[in-house]
């Protein structure tokens, strides 16, 4: 998903699965393998000898376990090695630290350390609510805890810009029906400079989600920071420290980038009920989904397939999003 949204959006992409699966994990089974930590090395290493390493930027997303990390910090710090000896700008890395939602980890504990050791390495990173907790050990629940949370992030493991998605906060206006959005891009003094970012639930089960918001959120993060003269070519991308909170590029590219999403997640829950409403008349009703074990496994699978996320049939709006969200300075 990452790759075609890269791809829609303008970039040249080379790509790395650090999985091979026949689908994804939602439909409750996949075939499919692991690439070994060295197969992800031998990959990188046969693009820089093709002479296709010159990369500005870096996104990462599932990684399976702690040697799947160092990997990547490989090739992290080689291709800023190579960087450096071609090219005045640095490569950026946006890091997914993927681990777990809702208070359950998807991963063994024993990846957490490896995780935090490659924070200090990455210029963006775009954990969950869970992951925040986890990585910050920082328990999030108000406006004062994020903050201090995001500033452990800062200054303890020097992170640039964090953007915390799907969280559950006590704020003025939040409910049931909505989330947020928090980020921040540190000042000088690795201080946060925070904003939020209100969002409406979308009722339906998709997967693929975090994939597809790091992928725009990377591309127009690169858009907004190429429209100030010169940012390009400081380190981490960092803005001056007057610049308010709700005018940084992360803010911008938050903005822009859940815009699109909320259209084409719309759209693709408005296909899944049809979808569903077609396969409940074709077996006889709700109730026959679920009448053994079989229905139920082929009840989960079309779940699944109904709620696959639109995106080709919707690159308009992926590309030329309704503004719909506006950041909020704290």
């Amino acid at each position: 998903m990452a790759t075609l949204i890269m791809q829609s959006l303008g970039c040249e992409v080379a790509a790395i699965n650090t999985v091979q699966l026949s689908n994804h994990l939602g439909y409750g089974q996949a075939r499919g393998f692991r690439t070994t930590p060295s197969e992800i090395i031998e990959i990188w290493t046969g693009l820089n000898e093709a002479g296709l390493g010159d990369f500005d930027m870096l996104l990462s997303g599932y990684l399976p376990d702690e040697a799947s990390i160092e990997s990547i910090l490989h090739i992290v710090r080689e291709s800023r090695r190579i960087h450096r000896l071609k090219s005045p700008d640095r490569l950026f890395w946006m890091l997914d630290p993927v681990m777990g939602d809702d208070g359950r980890l998807y991963v063994s504990e024993a990846i957490i350390p490896a995780y935090k050791r490659a924070l200090q390495h990455a210029d963006l990173i775009l954990p969950n609510h869970f992951e925040a907790e986890i990585l910050s050990e920082v328990k999030i629940f108000d406006i004062e805890t994020l903050k201090t949370a995001l500033t452990t992030l800062h200054s303890q493991f020097k992170v640039s810009h964090v953007l915390i998605t799907s969280l559950n906060l006590m704020y003025p206006g939040s409910d049931d029906a909505s989330l947020f959005v928090a980020g921040s891009s540190m000042k000088s003094d690795k201080t946060p400079r925070v904003f939020l970012v209100k969002i409406p639930k979308i009722d339906c089960s998709f997967s693929g989600t975090g994939d597809m918001f790091s992928a725009l959120t990377l591309v127009r993060f690169r858009e907004a920071v190429c429209e100030i003269p010169g940012l390009t070519q400081t380190n981490h991308w960092l803005s001056v420290d007057n610049v308010r909170s709700i005018d940084l590029p992360l803010a911008k590219a938050t903005e822009k980038s859940l815009a699109s999403m909320h259209e084409i997640l719309t759209i693709s829950k408005t296909s899944r009920d049809i979808e569903m409403t077609e396969y409940y008349n074709k077996i006889g009703g709700v109730e026959a989904a679920n009448a053994n074990e079989s229905a139920s496994k082929n009840h989960r699978a079309a779940l699944a397939k109904a709620a696959e996320v639109k995106i080709s049939r919707n690159l308009q709006r992926l590309k030329y999003p309704i503004k719909m969200f506006k950041a909020i300075e704290i």
